[in-house]
């Protein structure tokens, strides 16, 4: 950790109690999970994500928040910097600068600095056609946790059709290319869908040749405005939960998660994850949101304390109950279909309602898991 964030230490000694003691051997991954864990029972935002803008230079088919867009409606540099710093007042210490475009903002620099100087571990997602040389510098001087680039094609074909603009992939590889070049964390990431389906083995084998990681997700759903165009190009859960075991680092990632996490939800909350538990999303209009999934529950920040209005949103959620008789509050498998009540009222207008999709998904991926044991037996 960089002595910009070290001064954030205190503030999460004073959260932990005798009962989450780390010990000094602990590694990494022991103290992250022992914050969180302990972040969990208090309810409060371990991990912030701030979408800056809706706006992009990009035109996706299957952007669930092309037309939110309104730069009119942004939040200014100053609001956002006041945020920041109630965020790192009430012990955040990871935070996602998303978009849309985020580096469309000509004063994402300012942001971003000023998040790092509150002792925010930053992580930035991009679609890396607007790195410049002082982009570079500026992650230089202020490291963030890495840098997520979305490429979505191997080929410029793909990628057009996808993006809705020529040049995007080469100007994009460029993009990383600098990053790489200069030393900052970069990872390539992918939307798998019906259009690039034909080209994961292709990106992934892109990624290895630029020496960075890859990771994938095909979740796709409508837009906010309730418009299903995106839906017409998202896989089946067949297809799906053939890329999430088409390799044995993946397929192993999906059977340890499931034996590490399978349990019936039984009854209580609707809401089970870290939206609103131990997650804030916060997006361009300055309204607080449990994640960006659920777009539906929102309060305006401005003008008021951000404790406030989290304990507003916590108090929401808690109201929200799962109904009894609820077939997904008795399945073990929501660890692998993603079991998500944002999801599910983008998807059939039910929060608490059963997304078929899902449910299929889940499925899939469980008879695959069941497969792989029965093979090893």
């Amino acid at each position: 950790m960089d002595s910009l964030n070290a001064k954030r230490i205190p503030c999460f000694a004073q959260a932990m109690t005798p009962d989450s003691f780390i010990p000094d051997c602990a590694g990494g991954l022991e103290v992250f999970r022992a914050i969180n864990d302990r972040a969990r029972r208090r309810r409060f935002p371990f991990a912030a994500s701030a979408a800056l803008t809706y706006r992009c230079n990009l035109e996706c088919v299957h952007c669930y928040a092309r037309t939110s867009a309104d730069a009119r409606r942004e939040w200014s540099t100053e609001q956002w910097k006041d945020q920041l710093d109630q965020l790192a007042k009430s012990d955040c210490l990871f935070l996602l600068i998303t978009g849309g475009e985020p580096l469309l903002r000509p004063d994402f620099a300012d942001i971003y600095r000023y998040a790092r100087a509150c002792g925010l571990v930053v992580t930035v997602f991009t679609n890396g056609t607007r790195i410049t040389d002082e982009i570079v510098e500026l992650f230089r001087a202020y490291p963030p946790r890495n840098v997520d680039v979305t490429v979505y094609g191997a080929s410029e074909s793909t990628t057009r059709a996808i993006t809705g603009r020529a040049g995007v992939l080469d100007s994009c590889l460029t993009g990383v290319r600098k990053l790489k070049d200069g030393g900052v964390r970069v990872g390539l990431k992918t939307v798998a869908m019906t259009l690039n389906r034909g080209e994961i083995e292709a990106l992934e084998a892109l990624a290895d040749g630029l020496g960075v990681p890859f990771r994938l997700d095909a979740s796709i759903f409508p837009r906010f405005d309730g418009d299903t165009g995106p839906l017409k190009y998202r896989l089946s859960p067949r297809e799906i939960a053939d890329i999430d075991f088409a390799t044995p680092v993946r397929a192993g990632h999906w059977k340890s998660h499931y034996q590490r996490r399978c349990h019936k939800l039984g009854e209580g909350a609707l809401y089970r994850c870290s939206a609103g538990r131990t997650h804030a999303h916060i997006n361009p209009h300055g309204e607080l949101q449990p994640c960006i999934t659920t777009s539906h529950i929102r309060f305006p920040l401005a003008g008021s304390d951000f404790p406030v209005v989290w304990q507003r949103m916590k108090d929401a959620l808690e109201c929200r109950r799962a109904h009894p008789d609820s077939t997904c509050i008795h399945c073990e498998k929501h660890v692998l279909c993603g079991y998500c009540p944002g999801f599910s009222r983008l998807e059939t207008g039910d929060e608490s309602g059963v997304s078929p999709f899902l449910c299929e998904l889940g499925q899939e991926r469980s008879r695959r898991i069941i497969d792989m044991t029965e093979a090893v037996g």
